[in-house]
């Protein structure tokens, strides 16, 4: 995985020394509201993360373990300023067929444009490795997020609801798409494992 660079970001790998200002960002319940674990309340918890959800990739990529779904295993990155070195968040893509982005910044760093720029930053690189599209799902609860995806191209192809603990015994979600190839085919995957479903018109709740 190669590190990216934006007019005010680096996108870089996760390093051991993330652990402080990954667990003040994820102990934060503003910023893990809607992420799919509880707040983090100890240091130690997120070493934990830090390892699982990066390291070990990294490690499992730089001993020869290959893409999966196209997607290399490391392709998960630190956001940090440029001008600082401050670290304000990550950004994700899945090796899944879904090729599903996933992002968080902290608090303070919001309404910046910082996940705009370091979303662009991703979707350049992963057209630029020939994968055909990506895919990013929000909850309709939460509509800044599906805004970040729009302002960056991607559009809302439908709504399901799933089945989603431990915050929500069901959540709505909005599952956007950004297409790198002409006539790449929809991603499907959601809209057939939950059968209340609906198509788009925007990002509302409601059903049409």
């Amino acid at each position: 995985m190669i590190a990216l660079e934006t007019e005010r970001l680096r996108l870089r790998r996760c390093t051991e020394a993330d652990v402080q200002a990954l667990f003040e960002m994820l102990s934060d319940e503003d910023v893990v509201r809607f992420l799919p674990f509880e707040r983090i309340r100890t240091r130690r918890y997120a070493e934990r993360v830090l390892d699982e959800k990066f390291l070990d990739r990294y490690r499992r990529a730089d001993a020869g373990e290959g893409p999966q779904y196209g997607v290399p295993l490391d392709a998960r990155w630190a956001v940090e300023e440029r001008d600082s070195g401050s670290f304000i968040g990550f950004v994700t893509v899945g090796c899944n067929e879904a090729h599903d982005v996933g992002y968080a910044l902290r608090r303070e760093s919001w309404g910046r444009g910082c996940a705009r720029e370091a979303l662009r930053a991703v979707f350049s690189w992963a057209r630029a490795c020939g994968l055909g599209f990506l895919t990013a799902t929000h909850d309709v609860d939460n509509p800044r997020s599906g805004a970040v995806m729009e302002a960056c191209g991607m559009t809302a192809r439908y709504i399901y609801r799933e089945q989603w603990l431990p915050k929500k015994p069901i959540v709505t979600f909005c599952m956007h798409q950004v297409d790198f190839v002409p006539e790449v085919a929809e991603y499907q995957g959601y809209w057939n494992r939950w059968p209340d479903h609906w198509r788009a018109q925007g990002c509302s709740r409601r059903q049409p």
